[in-house]
């Protein structure tokens, strides 16, 4: 893999910043993500890995069905060749993270991966993002990471956005309730696919701090319309929210001009390791139950509902 000298990785940076051509993408998420050393390291494993009987007839089951339902409305995926190459990256990721295994939402990240570099690229990125991103804390029992990462959000939800944190906050609609997709699929399943690979430009260049950014940015855009809405109104619009994004240099611009760094997500993770929350119904419920439109045991099934959905 070519090593990058601190001034080309600057300059790389940047144009990942700006937004990268499409022909490029693959190449410079694979060069910026550093899963070039693992392919190098591991020329023969992944093919091994897709040759593989080591599935459990679960799994397979599992990943088929969720391969049927990724982006069915896009050409690559509604064709068997698309499918079966979604399907053995996802496989071999199960047999070589035996402990992860096959998560729902991994097929979205996947597929986008997919089309812009080819399934073995695909395959090791994946891998950089789960290790080397944290992203497996996601999936890992009770969802560490996407606890942790919600409970950040929230307190830079209340920092940026304070009049709707409260208002939110007040009607009973907790970060984990609309959230929980966004953060476990990096936006995979919630906005386009144009969307979402402009967000993981920056991304693999400036890591969670874009994610929170982006957040920031679709609520803000929003707030008007949550201002003056209550529980129902409000999770309804939530959830929807991705339909109405279509510019993506707007909504990253949007999202640039929140100051988050990841210095402050660091502060944020160590105040959260001295809380007792261990798990995103925890988070709901100890949050906001009692407080609300909304009992604390509903809000917990919800979000319970939200991450079993991503």
């Amino acid at each position: 893999e070519l090593v990058l000298s601190k001034g080309a990785r600057r300059d790389i940076v940047a144009l990942a910043v700006d937004g990268v051509p499409n022909e490029l993408r693959g190449q410079l998420w694979s060069l910026l993500g550093g899963s070039g050393t693992l392919l190098e390291m591991n020329a023969n494993l992944y093919r091994q890995l897709a040759l593989s009987a080591d599935l459990t007839d679960k799994q397979h089951s599992e990943i088929y069905k969720d391969v049927s339902r990724t982006f069915p409305e896009l050409p690559v995926y509604s064709q068997a060749k698309g499918k079966d190459t979604l399907f053995r990256v996802l496989k071999a990721y199960s047999i070589y993270d035996a402990e992860v295994g096959y998560c729902q939402g991994c097929n979205f990240v996947c597929a986008t991966l997919l089309m812009y570099m080819g399934e073995q690229e695909a395959f090791w990125l994946l891998v950089a993002l789960m290790e080397q991103y944290e992203w497996r804390d996601m999936f890992l029992p009770g969802f560490p990471g996407a606890v942790r990462h919600l409970w950040s959000f929230e307190q830079l939800l209340g920092r940026h956005l304070p009049r709707l944190h409260a208002h939110l906050a007040r009607i009973g609609v907790p970060p984990a309730m609309y959230a929980t997709q966004w953060f476990i699929t990096l936006y995979g399943a919630a906005l386009p696919t144009h969307v979402v690979a402009r967000i993981w430009d920056v991304f693999v260049a400036k890591r969670w701090r874009i994610m929170h950014q982006v957040a920031l940015a679709l609520l803000r855009g929003a707030e008007a319309t949550l201002l003056a809405a209550h529980f129902e109104g409000a999770l309804l619009h939530l959830m929807s929210l991705g339909r109405h994004v279509h510019d993506a240099d707007a909504l990253m611009r949007d999202a640039l001009r929140f100051k988050v760094t990841n210095k402050q997500l660091l502060r944020l993770r160590q105040k959260f390791d001295k809380t007792n929350i261990t798990s995103i119904e925890q988070l709901s419920s100890t949050r906001f139950g009692g407080a609300s439109d909304m009992h604390g045991s509903d809000a917990a099934a919800a979000a319970a509902a939200a991450a079993a959905a991503a």
